[in-house]
């Protein structure tokens, strides 16, 4: 009876035995790629991040701060496997002030290199409207001052000549 109970318990083991799967912790990749930081735009209390996926990468970190270099913020999101541009939202900006912002991308075993730093944006245009006198070329009673030159008003590629009142 013992010999019974001893092959059916090793049956049983064996049984158990070919059922069972071995689980294996995955190889974690190292993030080689960098993040390129192609385009921030900035609108009063938010900033608009584009950038590059680094392949591998679960998730993502943003620092930023006031110039190059000043690490002053920083926000860290998961981020699924992508192949397209990931863009991400900073909201809460102070409208008055410019930023600069870098980014990598992060897994559990390994962190990327870091973007070069964009920024310094300024958060809305300079508005300019004529004390006296007019813009030709019928523009609007508000131009956005791009360069200024010897009265000459640069706006993307055209050049406007100010006319000014003479007194009578």
């Amino acid at each position: 009876m013992k010999k019974l109970n001893l092959l059916c318990f090793g049956l049983i083991l064996l049984l158990y035995a070919s059922f069972t799967t071995n689980v294996y912790a995955q190889e974690c990749s190292q993030l080689t790629n960098t993040p390129d930081l192609y385009q921030v735009t900035k609108t009063n209390t938010q900033a608009l991040l584009y950038f590059t996926p680094v392949t591998g990468a679960t998730r993502y970190n943003i620092v930023y701060g006031l110039e190059p270099g000043n690490e002053k913020y920083s926000v860290t999101f998961n981020y699924g496997t992508s192949t397209g541009a990931i863009s991400y939202t900073i909201n809460d900006l102070d409208p008055k002030l410019n930023y600069s912002f870098r980014v990598n991308g992060q897994n559990d075993c390994s962190t990327s290199p870091w973007s070069k730093w964009v920024g310094k944006l300024n958060p809305t245009p300079t508005i300019i409207k004529p004390k006296s006198g007019s813009i030709e070329a019928g523009s609007e009673s508000g131009i956005i001052l791009l360069a200024v030159s010897l009265g000459t008003i640069a706006v993307g590629a055209t050049l406007f000549k100010l006319a000014s009142k003479k007194a009578d």
